[in-house]
């Protein structure tokens, strides 16, 4: 068992744990930045899209937000700079674009409605609803808090690849050490994952929470 403050990519660095999986590919290279991990991704797996959560009580549609409504996000930095994109995208403002998938709220350059952005830690964000005129959440989260990832959401991430440039950042993928990257073992337990059988389970379970995107998911004939 891990500790409260041992992260999965430390334990996997340290070799407590084999493999990982449980991020993007952003958090991932912003992890191995700032602590020099030798770890990498071996395998890609699914994408928890970020939604724009209503409180209903509030408005009904993203045209409804006006200056100085109270938009959450997450608080930290790579899922709370994919968050602002995702609010640029849905024309709230206009962010710096030299900052890249990774913008903070300094970044912002131009507000189309002057939102004010309140940061919390990402399973919080569906408790801070009913305080707030929207939510940014992912769907891990919007699952547990038992949000409707269609009929709860007025805004979602662009999960086409050939228009969305950031797509790829949004991928989560099994990690192995470097070192191990091509162990015939972990290589099973990839190809075990990446099936049609599990892209099923996943739309069964899940209702659009998470969604299949390794290579040749977007081929199956899911019922």
């Amino acid at each position: 068992m891990l500790s409260a403050n041992t992260t999965p990519n430390r334990a996997l660095s340290d070799k407590e744990i084999d493999l990982n999986a449980f991020q993007h590919k952003a958090y991932l290279a912003n992890d191995i930045k700032r602590n020099g991990y030798k770890i990498v991704a071996i395998g890609d797996t699914l994408v928890t899209p970020l939604r724009i959560f209503n409180n209903k009580q509030k408005i009904k549609a993203i045209a409804d937000i006006k200056d100085g409504d109270k938009i959450a996000i997450p608080a930290d930095l790579t899922n709370g700079g994919r968050a602002l994109k995702l609010l640029e995208a849905a024309g709230l403002f206009t962010l710096n674009p030299d900052k890249g998938y990774v913008p903070n709220k300094t970044d912002i350059t131009h507000f189309n409605k002057k939102v004010q952005i309140v940061e919390a830690e990402s399973g919080m964000l569906a408790n801070l609803l009913p305080d707030v005129t929207a939510a940014v959440i992912n769907g891990g989260n919007a699952f547990t808090a038992k949000l409707d990832p269609y009929a709860d959401s007025i805004f979602s991430e662009n999960l086409d690849p050939k228009t969305n440039p950031y797509f790829g950042q949004l991928v989560n993928v099994i990690v192995a050490r470097e070192a191990d990257k091509d162990n015939p073992v972990y290589k099973k337990v990839v190809a075990a994952y990446q099936t049609q059988d599990v892209a099923q389970t996943l739309k069964d379970a899940y209702k659009g929470a998470y969604v299949p995107v390794w290579p040749g998911a977007a081929d199956y004939k899911l019922k």
